[in-house]
């Protein structure tokens, strides 16, 4: 029997949005699915379409036309043009789907349009019907990461994504009105699909279609729907992309939820973004082979809950545990779990991600989380540089500490037979394009010259706020508040600290202006003259100069 794919999408207001200005401008969904509807017989007659399209507007459109189309949709792990190349000779009948063959069956439409797929959207017959599917028909291909070794092909039926988006919904539940999505994770991974685009078409959410990759991107989404977005705003991503955002300043009030997964979350991090964004962050444990399998509020407790109509088994010392989607049969984890009475359970980690060294075991993400928590640390990962490497290895981005202040703040946090021999400083890791790194491209690092940066940053810079609730502001002064001096000096030699360096002393500050509690400001310390740092702090024009005088942390 047929089931209606986007019947939720249809039988409501929903909508995808798309960031026109400060504003977002909506499509309803009769015109989503007409224009999908009009475009699926335009698309090359081939059994597979290989989604390589990078814009979720796009993508979404696509992926639907080809459902409608009857052809299964193959999510490249990668779009580098060797892999879609691969992708094409394994799947002969095949055909690649990206912006420009969309836009130019697009074009059809009308007239030359600057933007073809917008016109279509505009302008196709509208459409109130769903799609109907055969629940058992093969629907989409996605790959597991390959972050240990070569990915794996996980084929989903259409029953298979709309059970996994129900309990996307179920996991969240219940809610007072319909959330509005804005995702950072691309639909070629699992959870972005599930999480955006599959969770629109089967629970009727509203999608902004812009993907925020930078921060300012995010901060412009957030403020255009303050504006103009219907419901409240969830923002789907990752625990990398999230601490970006927030690192950077961001402001994300308007956010009513923060939904991560694709890796561990740490919970200071969590809590930061809870108390600056007054948002509630939510963490998925999920899979490619399961989609979302659990959830848990970090800043509520370690454990996650499994999500509704999953069911855990678990095995001796964490091992073995054993996942199904009812009625589905169980599958095997890779993941250690450990369960406790109240029907939760505790991740320990996969079990390809234990190490042994000095006779001490220890789990690489839980390293990484210790060393990504670390002040001034971007982003960093612990890995073994061949498999009978005597000590661990561990490449790190972190462009205002020296390696000196980064070792000592690791052993404050790690046994001392984990530290790091060698400690590789990059500017970036080797991320895919879901935020995961392969085993190999890591491993790469420890032996590839020329990939270290300097042990020292020439410049920091920072950004720092006060609250106008702050004691000190109370007597300084009553009805015009204002930063005091020795604040701003305070903040400066935090900032100092978090990277590694020691003050000694004030040589000359000049203050030029006040600053306000609330303004955001802006700091910038010159290292290269060490031991004497010259400093600046700004608003909308120079706050405050001089010059301070440290050395680094030992």
């Amino acid at each position: 029997m047929s089931v209606m794919l986007g019947a939720a999408f249809a039988a409501t207001d929903a909508m995808w949005l798309r960031r026109e200005g400060e504003r977002l401008r909506a499509l309803d969904a009769a015109h989503c699915i007409g224009a999908a509807r009009w475009l699926a017989p335009r698309l090359p007659p081939r059994a597979h379409a290989i989604q390589a399209c990078t814009d979720t507007r796009a993508l979404a459109l696509g992926t639907l036309a080809a459902f409608a189309a009857r052809q299964r949709v193959i999510m490249p792990s990668t779009k580098l043009a060797a892999d879609i190349a691969a992708l094409a000779r394994r799947f002969p009948d095949s055909y690649v789907q990206d912006a420009a063959l969309l836009e130019a069956a697009a074009s059809g439409v009308g007239a030359a349009h600057p933007d073809p797929l917008g016109a279509l959207l505009e302008r196709a017959p509208p459409s109130a019907a769903a799609l109907a599917v055969e629940p058992d028909d093969e629907a989409v291909t996605l790959f597991t990461s390959g972050s240990t070794g070569e990915p794996r092909a996980h084929r989903k039926t259409f029953d298979a994504l709309l059970r996994g988006a129900e309990t996307f919904r179920a996991a969240f539940a219940p809610l007072s009105e319909r959330p509005c999505l804005v995702g950072t994770v691309d639909c070629h991974h699992m959870f972005g699909l599930e999480a955006s685009l599959m969770a629109s078409l089967v629970c009727g959410y509203p999608l902004v279609t812009d993907r925020p990759q930078l921060p300012a991107d995010f901060a412009d989404a957030v403020a255009a729907h303050r504006r103009s977005g219907p419901g409240p705003l969830w923002l789907v991503t990752t625990p990398l992309q999230l601490a970006a955002f927030h690192r950077a300043g961001v402001d994300g009030h308007g956010v009513e939820r923060v939904i991560v997964a694709t890796m561990p979350l740490d919970v200071a991090l969590a809590r930061d973004v809870e108390r600056d964004w007054g948002a509630q962050v939510d963490e998925i444990y999920g899979s490619t082979e399961c989609g979302v399998m659990a959830t848990r509020r970090p800043t509520r407790g370690p454990t996650f809950r499994p999500a509704p109509g999953i069911v855990f088994s678990f095995g001796a010392d964490g091992e073995g545990a054993r996942v199904a989607r009812l009625p589905d049969p169980p599958a095997a984890l890779d993941d250690r779990l450990r369960p406790l009475a109240d029907g939760t359970f505790e991740l320990l980690g996969r079990a390809s991600d234990m190490v042994k060294v000095a006779g001490k075991r220890a789990s690489l993400a839980a390293l990484d989380l210790k060393l990504r928590a670390i002040a001034g640390v971007h982003d960093g990962a612990f890995f073994l540089a061949r498999d009978d490497a005597p000590r661990l290895a561990a490449a790190v981005v972190a462009p205002g500490m020296c390696d000196a202040a980064l070792r000592a703040a690791l052993a404050k946090v790690i046994d001392a037979a984990f530290l790091p021999r060698p400690l590789i400083r990059v500017e970036r890791l080797p991320r895919d394009a879901h935020g995961k790194l392969p085993r190999d491209a890591l491993r790469a690092l420890a032996s590839a010259p020329g990939v270290r940066v300097p042990a020292r940053a020439a410049i920091i810079e920072a950004t720092r706020t006060f609250d106008v609730a702050l004691p000190v502001f109370a007597g300084h002064f009553p009805q015009r508040p204002i930063v005091p001096g020795a604040f701003l000096l305070a903040a400066l030699e935090r900032v100092l600290r978090e990277h590694g360096y020691a003050v000694q002393g004030c040589e000359t500050a000049k203050f030029l202006r006040p600053v306000a509690p609330g303004e955001r400001c802006a700091m910038r310390l010159d290292m290269a003259g060490l031991p004497r740092v010259r400093f600046e702090v700004t608003t909308d024009g120079a706050c405050a100069r001089g010059a301070l005088r440290c050395v680094a942390a030992r």
